[in-house]
């Protein structure tokens, strides 16, 4: 019902995705003989979904650029939540070929699918982490469940609606321009960038904790998406705390397989190229998608060839100021390349690249004409974002120094550290928080807007 209201021809689709995986699953179980052949269909069945409906039309639109061979495909409406859903069976599938479980029922396989809170935009839910759930209801705890999960949808819908949405009017304006061959000056293109580098995690992290907070509702307790990535002080620590569960499937299901860190540092290297550009054309047939993987894999080679050549010989002086520093450099790289995340093309990209730089010269904006004389290489256009910058630096902040709500509930038993002295407690003062909270959000929500993460 709640696949089917946004398009009831696709929920065919992902009825006909459960029972077509669910066969391959109880063959695997069934037949040792067939395993290998099983897995293997049942793998380039669940590909093949994918490719034909989120990436053939790119494939087809670059083999005619390149090779001039028209295919005739058209784009497609991309499926709801189609990345999610498939990477989560084919988890499934694998564990299962793997033995390292019994196939269940249909019914509880069909409900660890299409459960509605994640269905969408994840998490990648593991058999493991959902499927002992699903037979037991803890009377006890249900009221508290409820009510932690209600303060949880709160706080996901107040980071979607109060942040990341009022961020929106920073991004879109910059980026469309500069991706329409027009400048900027240097102040808005900083702007833009670091205002995305906000509004995606706020909008994803917003729709996880909302997704947390509506299964919680059921007795349902799903695995933590977000564990404050912006507070990482290496690229590794980022993608352990960013995105956690589909950094959990590359590392399970690609790197590891691959090799992972045991073949020397060459293989290390490539393992983890293509363990990234795997996770970057995961999110969009697009150049600028495959690019984005490529770049976070050459940041997390250089973040292991640091700790083998630099950490791992000599003892670090000053371990605070040298962990400020790594801090920087992490945010600082993540944050560009969120520019190739958000671009519409490789060529905007390298557009907002040149004005961040000033690669092409500088532009600034044209109240400081009086500041600068006039040459080839300065140029002066539009107004300073003054206010946004401010109000950027006070995201920031709150960024860094809020509690994340890993720390107010408990929400993941795997990860471990050190517990905030803020607590949720089922109590008076944090109904009345959480109500006020609610109202406030429902004031600011002028206008429906999508989630970033809408139809990957």
């Amino acid at each position: 019902m709640f696949y089917g209201f946004w398009n009831p021809p696709y929920l065919l689709l992902l009825l006909i995705s459960i029972v077509v995986n669910y066969f391959f699953s109880r063959c695997i179980s069934k037949y040792c003989r067939l395993r290998l052949i099983t897995i293997t269909v049942g793998l380039l069945f669940n590909l093949g979904l994918l490719f034909y409906f989120k990436y053939s039309f790119f494939f087809a639109e670059n083999l005619q650029n390149l090779a001039g061979i028209e295919l005739g495909l058209t784009s497609l409406v991309l499926p709801l939540g189609i990345s999610f859903f498939t990477f989560q069976q084919i988890a499934y599938l694998l564990d299962c070929y793997h033995r390292k479980f019994k196939s269940c029922s249909f019914r509880n396989y069909m409900l660890f699918v299409s459960f509605f809170p994640q269905l969408i935009a994840g998490p990648i839910v593991h058999h493991g982490e959902m499927m002992p759930q699903l037979s037991i209801f803890n009377r006890e705890r249900w009221a508290k469940d409820v009510a932690e999960g209600m303060t949880l949808f709160v706080f996901g819908l107040f980071k979607k609606v109060v942040i990341a949405d009022s961020l929106m009017k920073y991004v879109g304006g910059p980026f469309g321009i500069v991706a329409s061959g027009v400048d900027v000056n240097i102040i808005t293109a900083w702007v833009a960038v670091m205002a995305y580098t906000f509004q995606i995690y706020y909008d994803f992290s917003g729709y996880s904790d909302m997704a947390l907070g509506l299964a919680r509702m059921f007795g349902v307790h799903l695995p933590l998406n977000f564990n404050a990535p912006y507070k990482a002080t290496s690229i590794t620590d980022f993608w352990r705390r960013w995105h956690i569960t589909l950094s959990h499937f590359l590392r399970d299901y690609i790197y590891v397989p691959l090799g992972g860190s045991r073949q020397g540092r060459l293989r290390l290297i490539m393992n983890l190229l293509i363990t990234m550009l795997i996770g970057g054309l995961w999110h969009g047939a697009n150049w600028t998608f495959l690019w984005w993987g490529l770049a976070h894999g050459l940041f997390l080679t250089i973040n292991h060839l640091w700790v083998k050549i630099f950490e791992e010989r000599r003892r670090i002086r000053f371990p605070k100021l040298v962990k400020t520093f790594y801090w920087g450099v992490t945010f600082f790289s993540v944050m560009l390349g969120w520019v190739l995340f958000r671009s519409e093309s490789v060529s905007a990209a390298v557009g907002m690249y040149s004005t961040l730089f000033a690669f092409d010269g500088l532009v600034l904006p044209l109240v400081w004409q009086d500041l600068f004389v006039v040459t080839e290489s300065i140029r002066f256009v539009g107004e300073s974002d003054w206010a946004a910058s401010i109000f950027l630096v006070v995201i920031l902040f709150f960024t860094l120094m809020s509690p994340n709500c890993r720390d107010l509930f408990d929400l993941d038993i795997v990860l471990k550290g050190k517990s905030n002295t803020i607590k949720w407690e089922p109590t008076v003062r944090w109904a009345f928080f959480v109500s006020c909270l609610f109202l406030f959000t429902l004031g600011n929500m002028s206008s429906v807007s999508e989630f970033l993460y809408f139809q990957f």
